[in-house]
């Protein structure tokens, strides 16, 4: 019998070996996550009402701008759906109808709904979605892996009991999104009330309807005590914004200042009921308010104190942005609370503090600041490009026709190999009205312009200092300014768009490749010093390590065109044949170097790494096949920009001229890249690391086009000093 005895004993403590930590921790009083949904609100509503409560929250604690991009269209469906799995994900037309399982909906109790619909049975008092199959099947077809759920999933498979409360619902409309963010991946919470029993009847608020905040209270207390991780919706943020197409707006703000004020002192309360140095609570807002997106601010505040949060401004690695936090990011901090790893079907990392003395009214001036970009981004960009296009046509025309006019489009061509560097020192004097910001980036151009024609006669020597100071610039914003010029250029990234947040983008990736390549070997064509030799070789292998490290650019693809550019140059002028062996050994470096990039950032923990990191996780849980998927994804991506983007007109004008010209003027292009050899081959491998980079990058175009800005304008001016005369500069 004692044999039997510490034979079972000896088998359960081998179990409990094998078991998640995180169950352990729970079972053993791991602290509690709460998060509070105040949703359709902004930074600007928080500052101008003050609620005193959350402040006090923001003093104790980390605030951040989230963003809030999803798979598809925005949609407030899709913004909890893409909370719960951890990657954006898209809607379905249902997916707000969740009941408790004992509640009825169209007269049929919603666990026999729910069965009839998945052929899984519901305890009593768990919380149902009973959409649950539309939405995995919506998200399977989407361009990547998206696991519907995945955060609940994580938890119940830890041990980590859920719940919720609170709802969102109207007059008329069930509306229970909030289920979205907590269930698991059978559309299943284990415990809550989403039902109606949290409302209460008021012909004083919008659709006669507001929270009964005693009611949740009690139930919040209730639920607590059951559950490790408790979600509660206070809904009539969400009702009064909702209710806003039917007031006035100074009713509007009335409802939203009384919702703001009620829901601040149940936070209150609930943060007075908590242990800051065992439990976390978050304040999220999954949507933004309508007024919010009227003027394209779909940044929402998240708030964050307790266990582990420090005061400051929040952030992630994520986005790697002091202030900045995805709602990626929220699942694992949930997970990372209970110290569960976070597998690669989540891509967001957790929320972490920066600590700073910066205020929340410093923050909604960041907001703002992000908001401008975004919104003059396309029309600067468009002016932009329509400016290459005019002038490049009016050259090319120029030179068929008229070519005794051609040296008048020589200032405007020069002044678009600036106006990258305008761009950049853009963020110095950007205003809200795009007016003025437009006049400030035509300023900056024609200035630097003119003062450099004057300066320089020669066309060799304002080709290498165009170029190199437009590198230089770049290199020294990425290496010492931590990037801050081109985040706060409109040819950057923006915080709104969501596509990157760190690092450089395919605009600046594209001009940093080919002004490095045009300018060096225009210096080299000026001194032909044996020297070049070897300070090339180590200056671009110091381009190179800065857009491949995970730590400054991070464009994988961007260091493919770079190597691939870089290496040509090389070879021409050191008089390496381009042949199958020689372009062999070339991709076969290149390759060894990615393995290496990709496998050490691997190494690195999971809040540090980038997503180049990631994507080697990626590939080590899922298999070579994953890379197919992601190579999927990009081509698709770049199929699509070509066919819509406005960067493709630019792109595809600058490679037709550059291949008419080699038939007509007969000749001329020819004679120009024999009287010089050197800077030709820097125009021939740009051309190969434009390619290179509209093959490799998601969005390629963008890139192979900003390179081009170094190729055609200057070979256009060449042709023109040659074959039409430079009457006004010497040469």
């Amino acid at each position: 019998m004692r044999k039997s005895i510490c034979f079972l004993l000896i088998c359960t403590a081998a179990i409990c070996c094998f078991l998640p930590n995180s169950a352990a921790q729970a079972a053993g009083g791991q602290g509690k996550a709460y998060v509070v949904v105040l949703d359709r609100i902004a930074m600007e509503d928080m500052i101008a009402i003050q609620p005193p409560n959350i402040m006090h929250l923001v003093d104790q604690g980390a605030i951040a701008l989230m963003n809030t991009k999803v798979a598809g269209s925005r949609n407030p469906k899709s913004a909890y759906i893409t909370i719960g799995a951890g990657v954006r994900a898209t809607y379905a037309g249902g997916s707000h109808l969740a009941f408790n399982a004992g509640e009825l909906y169209n007269d049929e109790i919603a666990s026999t709904r729910y069965k009839q619909s998945t052929g899984i049975n519901a305890e009593w008092d768990q919380v149902v979605n009973l959409s649950i199959p539309q939405l995995i099947r919506n998200n399977a077809d989407q361009d990547h892996d998206i696991y519907i759920g995945e955060l609940g999933r994580i938890l119940r498979l830890y041990g980590i009991k859920t719940a919720v409360v609170g709802n969102e619902d109207t007059d008329d409309v069930c509306s229970r999104n909030v289920v979205s963010l907590i269930m698991d991946d059978e559309g299943k919470v284990p415990l809550g009330d989403v039902s109606k029993n949290v409302l209460i009847r008021d012909v004083e608020r919008p659709y006669s309807l507001r929270t009964d905040y005693q009611k949740l209270w009690n139930e919040t207390q209730w639920f607590s005590k059951q559950s490790d991780v408790l979600v509660v919706q206070t809904g009539d943020t969400y009702r009064a914004d909702e209710f806003g197409q039917s007031t006035t707006d100074a009713m509007l703000a009335k409802y939203r200042r009384q919702a703001m004020m009620e829901a601040d002192a149940f936070i209150g309360r609930l943060w007075g009921s908590i242990d800051p140095d065992k439990d976390m609570i978050m304040l999220i807002t999954p949507y933004p308010s309508a007024k919010a997106l009227a003027r394209s601010n779909s940044l929402t505040p998240f708030i964050a104190a307790g266990k582990g949060i420090e005061h400051g401004w929040a952030t992630s690695s994520t986005t790697k942005r002091t202030g900045v936090i995805t709602n990626l990011d929220i699942a694992p901090t949930i997970l990372g609370f209970f110290d569960i790893p976070v597998p690669s079907s989540i891509l967001g990392h957790g929320v972490d503090s920066a600590p700073t003395d910066k205020t929340p009214e410093q923050l909604l001036a960041f907001n703002d600041k992000l908001v401008t970009i975004y919104s003059q981004r396309p029309t600067l960009i468009q002016m932009f490009i329509g400016f290459q296009l005019i002038v490049l046509l009016t050259a090319f025309a120029l030179l068929q026709f008229k070519k005794e006019w051609s040296p008048y489009a020589l200032p405007f061509l020069y002044s678009i190999t600036f106006m990258p560097i305008a761009f950049l020192l853009m963020s110095l004097w950007q205003r809200n009205d795009i007016f003025w910001t437009a006049i400030g980036l035509a300023a900056v151009t024609a200035g630097i312009t003119y003062i450099s024609m004057k300066l320089l006669p020669g066309w060799i020597d304002r080709i290498s200092f165009s170029s190199l100071l437009t590198a230089a610039i770049i290199i020294w914003d990425m290496l010492f300014n931590g990037a801050s010029l081109i985040q706060g250029s409109a040819l950057g990234y923006d915080v709104i768009a969501g596509s990157r947040y760190y690092g450089i983008g395919n605009e600046f990736m594209g001009v940093l490749i080919a002004s490095v390549i045009v300018g060096t070997t225009a210096l080299v064509q000026k001194c032909p010093l044996r020297i070049w030799n070897y300070v090339l070789p180590i200056l671009y292998a110091g381009v190179f390590y800065t857009l491949i490290s995970p730590n400054i650019g991070t464009n994988v693809g961007g260091a493919i065109a770079a190597f691939l550019g870089f290496g040509m140059v090389m070879a021409l002028m050191w008089g390496v044949r381009i042949n199958l062996n020689s372009a062999a050994a070339m991709a076969g470096s290149l390759v060894v170097i990615l393995i290496a990039v990709f496998y050490m950032d691997s190494l690195r923990s999971a809040d540090m790494q980038s997503h180049i990191g990631q994507t080697a996780g990626i590939l080590r849980e899922q298999g070579i096949m994953s890379l197919l998927g992601i190579a999927a994804r990009k081509i698709s991506r770049n199929i699509y920009l070509i066919r819509y983007t406005i960067w493709s007109p630019t792109f595809i004008a600058s490679f037709a001229m550059l291949l008419f010209l080699i038939y007509r003027p007969v000749g001329v292009l020819k004679d120009v890249l024999d009287e010089y050899p050197v800077l030709a081959n820097g125009f021939k491998s740009a051309i190969v690391a434009s390619m290179a980079a509209f093959l490799v990058n998601d969005s390629g175009v963008v890139a192979a086009a900003m390179a081009m800005i170094y190729v055609a304008p200057f070979l256009i001016s060449l042709i023109i000093r040659r074959y039409g005369g430079d009457r006004a500069y010497e040469h």
